[in-house]
């Protein structure tokens, strides 16, 4: 009997323990779910506070189905928004800006929209066009030598000064000019010219060159009629056959800073006693003045040059620029081979590289 009250009663005991234990493991599963609740409801307020607002505001609502008020665009959602729009405006601007560089020319964004209306009617109109006379040609001469070092913008804006100053280059009054008009140009702050006394005192010296070639052409075919267009004319001309040729330059890089033709003018004009007058100074001027076309293949302009060209009959047309002398505008400082030469760095310059 004591074993059996003993077992009853143990078992009577046991009851209480297992239920308190139940209990415990209820209270624990609970408060589980609601921690786990809590920790996602602060979650999802703490990283959408326009929610939070949201939600504060709409007890009024609750009841009805009417949308609750719009909060506030975050702000991350408002710059990206601005951001696309600016990114569009600026697309539209530059497609704007890229047909009117075509309807402009090729040149415009080739020197990176850097030009003035003066520079694009010159390269509409001037530029690669052929060019005949004495007198524009020595004038075009003269005005490349005064380029050497600078831009040709600073001396187109500077061309009808030079006309002024020079008497319209006309060869015979040039050739006239003494040191001391020279000088007077030098020191003149009105005359509006590169006040650099050696390419100033130039084109009187290449003046009286050119007469000099002339008297000497003439003498040499005293018999014969003098060339239609002069006498120095024919003798610049000479070196392109007589007649313009058409180059198909692909890119802008790929044209020639000066050519065998380039070298072989600058050498024979320098024998003569010219002055200012190197390879990359005359390609220039044979560029400028129709001696070669240079205008880049398939552009409006190289087409127009092509119908003036055939239209002549003489012109020649050529696959491409140049092979010789492979340097480019782009990779070849401008001529500076008759300016001063420069200094020769110091003993402690040396020693520092």
């Amino acid at each position: 009997e004591r074993g059996e009250v003993g077992s009853s009663r143990s078992s009577e005991e046991r009851v209480p323990e297992n239920n308190s234990t139940l209990a415990a493991s209820v209270w624990c599963c609970t408060t589980s779910v609601l921690v786990l609740s809590l920790g996602t409801v602060r979650a999802f307020f703490v990283k959408s506070p326009p929610r939070l607002a949201q939600v504060l505001q709409r007890p009024a609502h609750l009841t009805t189905r009417a949308a609750p008020p719009r909060g506030p665009i975050p702000a991350k959602v408002g710059t990206a928004v601005k951001t696309m729009a600016a990114h569009e405006k600026k697309k539209k601007k530059s497609s704007d800006d890229d047909d009117a560089d075509q309807d402009e020319g090729w040149y415009v964004a080739a020197f990176g929209g850097k030009m003035s209306d003066e520079y694009k009617a010159y390269m509409a109109t001037e530029w690669g066009f052929e060019k005949r006379g004495d007198v524009p040609l020595f004038e075009k001469l003269c005005l490349e030598g005064q380029q050497a070092g600078l831009s040709w913008a600073t001396i187109l804006a500077k061309r009808a000064n030079y006309r002024r100053a020079f008497h319209g280059f006309d060869i015979e009054r040039c050739a006239a000019m003494t040191e001391a008009d020279v000088d007077a140009l030098v020191a003149s702050t009105d005359a509006g010219v590169i006040r650099h006394r050696g390419k100033l005192a130039s084109i009187p010296h290449n003046a009286r060159k050119v007469l000099e070639l002339t008297r000497e052409a003439q003498a040499e075919n005293a018999t014969s009629a003098a060339p239609e267009h002069g006498h120095f004319d024919a003798f610049l001309w000479s070196f392109v056959g007589g007649a313009p040729r058409l180059n198909a330059l692909a890119s802008f890089s790929a044209m020639p800073c000066q050519t065998d033709e380039s070298r072989a003018m600058a050498a024979a004009l320098k024998k003569r006693g010219f002055k200012f007058v190197g390879p990359t100074t005359c390609y220039a001027f044979m560029q400028s003045c129709g001696l070669v076309v240079d205008h880049l293949r398939d552009t409006p302009e190289w087409r127009a040059a092509r119908d003036r060209i055939h239209a002549r009959h003489g012109g020649t047309t050529s696959e491409g620029a140049a092979e010789e002398g492979k340097k480019t505008k782009a990779e070849t400082p401008a001529e500076e081979e008759e300016l001063p030469p420069r200094r020769a760095p110091s003993k402690k310059k040396r020693a520092r590289k």
